[in-house]
This record gives C-alpha cells, sequence and structure tokens, in this order.
C-alpha cells in the first residue's frame, strides 16, 4: 500500500521588502478571508494567526499597490465553502483586482473545487497568470450567466492548467470578453446550459489556444468546445468529442475572425449541422493545415453539414487540409448516416489549394482547386493516438504525404511553417494535414539541442493521451502496455522532495505508479542526418537521473536503441539503480553516456521502464532524460584518434552512485 505521510506546512511570507512585489504562500485548505488589515502586505486570517488562506492571499494581492503579487499554492484540494453575496473576494467566486501570478504545484496535485457555490475566478486585472493547477466544479447563479469556471474582463494567461466540471448559462469552463491566452491546457467536461460555448466562450476581445486540448464539453446552443468572436486563433491543438445542441460541435465562430492552424477537430456533434465547425453571419474563418474528420450532424436538417459549414454572410478558407469521413444524418433511420464534409447552405468554401476532401460532392468550393482531388479520397487517417505532441493527432499516411511544395507550406499571414500539430518539424514538401509523416528534422535542427520532448516531466500531467488501452502517459511519450505517470515532487505519500534529485530537476518526475512494469517511449527520426551518421560523424550524449525508495530495489531504466529500421544496431542503457547503489536513501542519482551513433542509425528510440520488485508500488522514478547529437571533430583535431575512440580510453558510462 502506498505509505501516506502528513502534507507539510508551509508558513506564510512576511512583508515584502520595499518595493518588491510580494510572495504569499498559502498553507491553509480553509477558505476564510483575510483578517481586518487587509493591505498590510502579511497573508493571514487574523492578526498573528500566520494562517494563509487562498482568498486570504487573494484578497492581499488585491491590495498591493501596483499589483504584481505571487501566490503559491502547494498540493492540495481548495473547497470554497463561502455562499457568496457579492462582498468582493470575500465569498464566492475569487475575484482578481489586481495584476498577479498564481502558482500551482500541477494540475493534479493542487485544485481549486467551486463546490458549485459559484464560478472559481473572476479576473478583472491586467496581467494575471495561472499556472499548474486543475479549476473544477464551478457554477454560476442565474445572476451570473457567464464563466462557470472563469469569467475573464481582463488580460488573463492560463499555462498547464486543466478547467473541468464547471457549468454556466453560457461559457461553461471560460467566458472570455478582454484578452485570454491558453497554453499546455485542458478544457474539459464544461457546460453551457442555456446558451454557447460549452468549453469557451468569447464575447470578443482576443482569444489564443495553443497547445492544448479542448474536448467533452456541451452547449445548448452553438459551439460545444468554442464559440464565440473577436480575434481569435486556435493552434497545434485538438478539439474533440464536444457536442452542441444546435450548431458548431467543435466550434462555432459569430463574429471577427477565427485562424485554425496546425490543429485537429475530430468526433464532434452537432444536432443541426457544422458537426466540426461552423461559419456563422459576419465570420471570417481560416482553416490551415488542419485535420477534420469524424464529426457528424445528428439530426435531420435542411442540409447536409456534418464537417464544415458556413452560412450567407460569413467567409470560410481551407487550406492545406484534409476534410474526411464527416458524416450527416439523412432520413428517420437511426444511424442512418450519409457522407458530409463542408456543406453550406448559400455560400462556397474558399479553397487555397492543396486539400484533399473524403465525399468531394458534398463540399460547394471554389477558389484554387488546382491541387483538391477532383473526386471522392480516402485520406487514410490513423486513429487519434499520441503521435508525441501536447495532444494526440490523427497522422495521415500516402494520400497526404509529400503533397504541398515548400513554397506553400504556410501559414495565415503566407510566412513559412516550420512545424505541425506536434511541434515537429515540416520538411520540404510538407504533408496535408496537421500531422507531418515524413523526416522530423532538418540536419540543422538535430545538432547541438535536446531531442527528448518532456525530458524533465515539466509538460501537464493530466489528461494525457492514451494509447487505446486506456492507459495515461506523460505529454511527448507513449505509453507501454502500463505507462509512466508525472509526480510532483514533495508529493504526498513519501515521493521524493525535489533536493532528493540533481539540481535543477525542476517541479516533477517520472514514476511507475502502481503496476509491476510500467513503460513510455519516444522515436527521433535522425534520418537527416544519414550521410554524416554513415561517415561516423555523429556523436551523442545520453544522460538522465534515476532512482528509488529507501531500501525497495525498484528502480527505473533508460533503454536507447540505435536502428536501421529494421535492426537494432547497438544500444545503450542508464540507470537501474538498486537500494545498495542509492545507499538505501530515497533519491534520483544522475548517468550518463557517450559514443559515436552507428552508422546506418535511422532512428533512435528511448524506451523507459519502472520495473516494482515488492509492495504494491512501482517507486522507479525518473527525471532529466537527455539526448544531444553534435558533429564529431575531425581525426587530426584529436591526435589521429576518433572522438569514439578517445572516449573508449575512458569509462563509456558515467554514473553517480554513492561510495
Amino acid at each position: 500500500m502506498r505509505r501516506f505521510v502528513l502534507l507539510s506546512i508551509l508558513a506564510a511570507l512576511g512583508p515584502a521588502a520595499a518595493g518588491a512585489a510580494p510572495t504569499f504562500v498559502v498553507n491553509s485548505l480553509v477558505d476564510a478571508p483575510a483578517g481586518a488589515n487587509v493591505a498590510d502586505g502579511v497573508c493571514e486570517t487574523g492578526p498573528g494567526n500566520g494562517v494563509c488562506t487562498l482568498r486570504a492571499a487573494v484578497m492581499e494581492a488585491n491590495a498591493v499597490a501596483g499589483g504584481g503579487a505571487t501566490i503559491r499554492l502547494p498540493a492540495g484540494v481548495y473547497f470554497l465553502t463561502l455562499r457568496p453575496t457579492e462582498n468582493g473576494a470575500v465569498d464566492g467566486d475569487l475575484d482578481l483586482e489586481a495584476s498577479l501570478t498564481i502558482l500551482g504545484a500541477g494540475p493534479s496535485a493542487t485544485i481549486v473545487d467551486g463546490n458549485r457555490l459559484d464560478r472559481v475566478f473572476a479576473n478583472r486585472a491586467d496581467p494575471v497568470i495561472l499556472r499548474g493547477l486543475t479549476i473544477r466544479n464551478g457554477a454560476t447563479p442565474v445572476d451570473k450567466p457567464f464563466g462557470g469556471g472563469i469569467s475573464n474582463l481582463g488580460n488573463l494567461s492560463l499555462e498547464n492548467v486543466v478547467v473541468a466540471g464547471s457549468e454556466s448559462l453560457a461559457g461553461g469552463g471560460i467566458f472570455s470578453n478582454n484578452t485570454l491566452a491558453l497554453r499546455d491546457c485542458i478544457i474539459e467536461g464544461n457546460v453551457a446550459t442555456q446558451s454557447s460555448g460549452g468549453g469557451i466562450a468569447a464575447g470578443g476581445g482576443s482569444t489564443q489556444v495553443r497547445d492544448s486540448m479542448i474536448r467533452g464539453n456541451d452547449a445548448a446552443a452553438w459551439g460545444g468546445g468554442i464559440a464565440g468572436g473577436g480575434q481569435m486563433r486556435v493552434e497545434r491543438t485538438l478539439i474533440s468529442g464536444n457536442y452542441a445542441e444546435k450548431e458548431g460541435g467543435g466550434v462555432a465562430i459569430f463574429q471577427d475572425a477565427l485562424v485554425v492552424l496546425n490543429s485537429t477537430i475530430s468526433e464532434n456533434d452537432a444536432s443541426m449541422g457544422g458537426g466540426g465547425m461552423i461559419a456563422l453571419k459576419g465570420s471570417s474563418v481560416q482553416v490551415i493545415h488542419a485535420t477534420l474528420t469524424a464529426n457528424r450532424q445528428t439530426l435531420v436538417a435542411p442540409s447536409l453539414r456534418g464537417g464544415l459549414a458556413v452560412e450567407p454572410g460569413a467567409t470560410l478558407l481551407l487550406k492545406n487540409s484534409v476534410v474526411a469521413g464527416n458524416l450527416a444524418l439523412q432520413g428517420d433511420v437511426v444511424q442512418d448516416y450519409v457522407a458530409s464534409e463542408c456543406g453550406s447552405l448559400e455560400t462556397p468554401v474558399l479553397s487555397g489549394d492543396y486539400n484533399l476532401i473524403g465525399d468531394r460532392a458534398s463540399c460547394f468550393l471554389t477558389g484554387a482547386l488546382a491541387h483538391v482531388n477532383p473526386s471522392n479520397a480516402d485520406p487514410q487517417l490513423l486513429p487519434l493516438a499520441p503521435n508525441g505532441g501536447f495532444a494526440p493527432d490523427q497522422a495521415g499516411t500516402g494520400p497526404t504525404l509529400g503533397k504541398i511544395p515548400a513554397q506553400s507550406c504556410t501559414d495565415e499571414l503566407g510566412s513559412p511553417l516550420r512545424e505541425d500539430q506536434r511541434g515537429y518539424a515540416r520538411v520540404g514538401a510538407c504533408d496535408i494535414g496537421a500531422h507531418e509523416g515524413g523526416s522530423f528534422y532538418t540536419p540543422e535542427a538535430l545538432l547541438g539541442v535536446e531531442l527528448v520532448r518532456n525530458g524533465g516531466a515539466e509538460g501537464n500531467e493530466l489528461g494525457r493521451a492514451t494509447d487505446g488501452s486506456g492507459v495515461e502517459a506523460p505529454p511527448y511519450w507513449r505509453s507501454g502496455a502500463l505507462g509512466l505517470t508525472q509526480i510532483v515532487y514533495g508529493a504526498p505519500g513519501d515521493y521524493p522532495l525535489a533536493s532528493e534529485a540533481p539540481t535543477g530537476s525542476g517541479s516533477q518526475f517520472l514514476g511507475g505508479g502502481g503496476s509491476a512494469v510500467a513503460s513510455a517511449f519516444q522515436e527521433i527520426d535522425v534520418s537527416a542526418l544519414a550521410a554524416q551518421i554513415d561517415a561516423g560523424e555523429i556523436a551523442f550524449t545520453v544522460s538522465g537521473a534515476f532512482g528509488g525508495y529507501l531500501t525497495d530495489d525498484d528502480s527505473a531504466a533508460l533503454n536507447v536503441g540505435f536502428e536501421d529500421g529494421s535492426a537494432t544496431l547497438d544500444t545503450v542503457t542508464l540507470g537501474g539503480f538498486t537500494a545498495a547503489d542509492r545507499g538505501n536513501l530515497t533519491r534520483l542519482l544522475p548517468d550518463s553516456a557517450q559514443g559515436t551513433v552507428p552508422p546506418g542509425t535511422r532512428h533512435v528510440f528511448l524506451t523507459l521502464e519502472a520495473t516494482r520488485t515488492n509492495s504494491t508500488s512501482n517507486d522507479g522514478y525518473a527525471d532529466d532524460i537527455s539526448l544531444v547529437l553534435v558533429p564529431e571533430p575531425p581525426v587530426e583535431a584529436l591526435g589521429g584518434l576518433t572522438l569514439a575512440a578517445l572516449l573508449s580510453l575512458r569509462a563509456r558510462r558515467i554514473r553517480s552512485v554513492p561510495r
């Protein structure tokens, strides 16, 4: 059984030095306001009691002249329990009235729960940053119709944040009418009970969503995932499993402009049309390098509009995108669905060329059509899968690969588009859709840089992509049969402290969870360096930190395989430290190896595996996984020896093991 320990309580910081914005460290889960002297720079609920609650910290931050305070919110579930009387931040939702930053310990560790008494946060300040937490179970009363989780009338940035299980008349998860930016976020399971925007509703202003997931949200009208106007941009994001009672299951844009770039809109439903997306009167939409598939119109309507829909008075540009496998209900027979990709009532979809359309006859297209398939085409999309990015995407195969000339691989401004939804490079003639299936990197992009994605376990640890078995893996890692999980240093349960890992290891690490053997892997395509590799001119350094718990022999190991596409040419293994190696202490120890990339290598496979030896908890830990490739110096510069030969003169593997 997992060992439980008491959550350590941090003391609140005293007044900040003159001229410096203060930092308040919350040390209580209780929902209580600040004491009488709110502007004294001391977070406490009563004079001298040292109890700093989240609500008290917000009130103190609001009172800081000029703003700029930081609130540190340790692991825990912070329930809002004071019913709203509209008395500022004293009760009800947490009103943010001055610029501030709230830092949690990660979305799985720090949770702010609205307890369905009120929304959770109401922001009217500029700027405000919320980072590393979950916001859940907000519910607005009738007199607060917007934003179940968050209402934003200021300038708000969400980073590594989950907004879940909240509801409001409009904007079930988030309502914004000013400036909103999301990155590495998950907006999930929220409901707009009477209007639009189940996940996000934007009344105007600017909204940017990047490297995020909008999934499983519902709206009683338009835009199950996202609805609204203003200037909106959605990039490198998955919009999936959302539902709208009227139109726009994934997205509905009412006015102004929307750009969807390098994103997947999949498996959304709308009763009356635009299962994936609808552009309503007054809007201008650009869909570029996107994949729209398996969206549905679920009721019989005058027009079949399963995937995309554009109404009179709106414009929709489709460029370098896949629109295929979308369906609309026809007739009264249940499941009587027919292909319907981009139907419109009167207005055509404007093509920017290089689109692949599944059912060509269902699309009213105009514009550049020279490289759009004239008849039906199957893009041969693979299922949604964790292919290396923050969110799952759908890889295409033959029909989408390498079809767009490099000069046409551009964004909405005509600038070169150098990456796909996952952040992997688009090289040369690029692919149609959100996923680039060719070489991931140029030679320049492979050398002298970190090639492991999320090797430090610092990505969002909730909503991880699954491999189809229900097992969740950290972002950018694909899970094995039983996947690794991300854990916050110092989390309850005797997990390692940050001080028990190498300096600079960040706030989270990878652990084995409860399975006997847990694993995750990454594949790095190095074929762009084929000529240099085959000439023996590329050296590698691989490293990581590995450990376990006290006297348990649970361990984690990294296996690095250099492969030519059909066989493994060489293997390097790091970690695997026993309890004796660790001195019977809970800790993570560094380990590294260097050498020459074997000639013939085209792919490097990194497999991280945690193994349990006893108890029910897999205490194999890993962090700081790294792989860097560099050119080897000329032989003459090394006195006639290659770098590999020099490395062989000393221990190729560098282990830090207590003596």
